[in-house]
């Protein structure tokens, strides 16, 4: 068996979410949210091990690349999408 939520599956996540939103299952929907929430954490907390890595490796155009992507990662569509629906 494997577990979607440890595969961090966003997209099944954000759809299953939104169905139980619409058969007015909260405490499921928002578990589903919560769950994506927690993805985006935990990318912006991997991102220090990358720190490290880029500059032993002097990977500099990775690491720019990887900084403009997280100063953008919280306005993603599904962190945003997520985010409304715990809101609701």
């Amino acid at each position: 068996k494997f577990n979607l939520d440890e595969m961090q599956c966003i997209w099944y996540e954000i759809e299953r979410g939104e169905s139980f939103l619409r058969q007015k299952e909260h405490a499921k929907a928002l578990r589903e949210f919560f769950y994506i929430e927690k993805h985006f954490k935990d990318m912006y907390d991997d991102q220090f091990d990358f720190h490290g890595y880029s500059l032993r490796k002097l990977t500099l155009n990775a690491y720019l690349d990887m900084l403009k992507y997280y100063d953008q990662s919280w306005s993603h569509h599904w962190f945003v999408r997520a985010a409304l629906g715990i809101i609701e």
